[in-house]
């Protein structure tokens, strides 16, 4: 008889890196946007758009564990709809609230189906009000842009300004019917929508899939924008360049956000759990058993996945395989005949990054247990 399983004998190893939140709104409360971090854009003011955004309740509030985005159609301040944008910064620009230089930036949203609305997650350098800033020299990313004249295409995009003098863009988009065919538009459902922003690039997702990368050399772009802080805003413009045409029946439309989260890499321990993800090992509640007779339920077997020994036969031997995964990481295989005395067959044989079998040294009969001990 033969047994496999892992024991893991210690609790960390080395470092890892992993993304830790450190800013956000969950919207789990009720009223006006929280004044602490969100301020508004108030006026018409740009793309040629058709909204005027207020700073009303009508257009912009927290109900239901959502912010709650609303253009509607009425007549107000000389524009024909209303609508609101609210962003990490004072109304009157003079102070920022948050502002970011790196980092994963993450919205959960349902976005509005009627042709018009044009609803946006984005950000601008922090500067972009200053004298020596402006666009776009601050610089500007498009975490997702949705135009409902388009409802199964959600655009991330940079804007910039070229060592040349003129503004430069990177534009990319994401059809949800390349991983299904038979996807719904975008606007059916909530969605999320990111750019994970590192020194070197920023790469663009939609539900965790990546459609979008661009460098951020700094040798290709005027004042450096995106190695300098940038502020948030979250908007629902109508019309405009990009949003027309506007439904002809248009009364009202919802943006609605689940939450925004900003998040940081750092430097973790490696604990077990982190090195089961960073291996891709199902993560979910591992079979124990206490076989050393400790009291302690240490022994994991596991039902899928690497590095879960695969026991064999050689003969009339049994044997152990595994993959030997990473280095720093001690791999011993150990045998028994009565699951109270071990004796090690092999420590780190084979090399990193290799398939290893090992073969017990005895018969398997009458029984004979091999387990794979990782001290990490």
């Amino acid at each position: 008889m033969l047994l496999a399983f892992v024991f893991v004998t210690s609790a960390a190893f080395g470092q890892t890196y992993a993304w830790q939140q450190v800013w956000g709104d969950e919207f789990d409360y009720t009223g006006a946007p929280d004044p602490v971090k969100w301020g508004y854009e108030i006026g018409k003011l740009r793309n040629n758009e058709d909204q005027y955004y207020t700073d009303r309740l009508d257009n912009a509030r927290v109900e239901n564990g959502n912010l709650v985005i609303e253009a509607k159609k009425e007549s107000y301040s000389g524009s024909a709809y209303t609508s609101a944008s609210v962003h990490t910064m004072s109304t009157d620009r003079q102070t920022v609230k948050f502002s970011t230089t790196g980092g994963r930036l993450e919205v959960r949203a349902k976005l509005p189906g009627t042709a018009g609305c044009w609803p946006a997650f984005w950000t601008l350098g922090a500067d972009s009000w200053t004298s020596s800033g402006g666009w776009p020299k601050s610089g500007e990313i498009d975490i997702f842009e949705y135009v409902a004249n388009t409802p199964y295409v959600a655009f991330g995009n940079l804007h910039y300004l070229g060592t040349d003098g003129y503004h430069k863009d990177h534009v990319a988009s994401y059809d949800v019917r390349s991983a299904n065919y038979l996807a719904a538009p975008i606007s059916s459902d909530y969605h999320i929508f990111r750019v994970d922003w590192y020194t070197d690039r920023i790469e663009w997702y939609v539900d965790n899939v990546k459609y979008n990368e661009s460098s951020i050399d700094p040798a290709i772009m005027t004042g450096d924008p995106f190695h300098n802080p940038h502020y948030l805003i979250l908007n629902l413009a109508v019309g405009g360049s990009w949003g027309s045409p506007i439904d002809a029946n248009f009364t009202s439309a919802k943006y609605l956000v689940d939450y925004v989260r900003v998040s940081q890499l750092v430097a973790v321990p490696l604990t077990f759990a982190a090195w089961q993800l960073e291996q891709g090992i199902p993560t979910g509640t591992p079979a124990t058993e206490d076989h050393t007779g400790n009291g302690v339920a240490d022994l994991i077997d596991y039902a899928t996945g690497s590095p879960r020994p695969t026991p064999g036969r050689q003969g009339d031997k049994c044997t152990l395989s595994f993959m030997r995964e990473r280095p720093g990481i001690t791999y011993t295989v150990e045998c028994s005949s009565d699951l109270a005395t071990w004796t090690t067959l092999a420590t780190n044989p084979g090399t990193v990054g290799t398939f290893v079998t090992v073969t017990d040294t005895v018969s398997a009969t009458p029984r004979r247990f091999l387990r794979l001990r990782i001290t990490l």
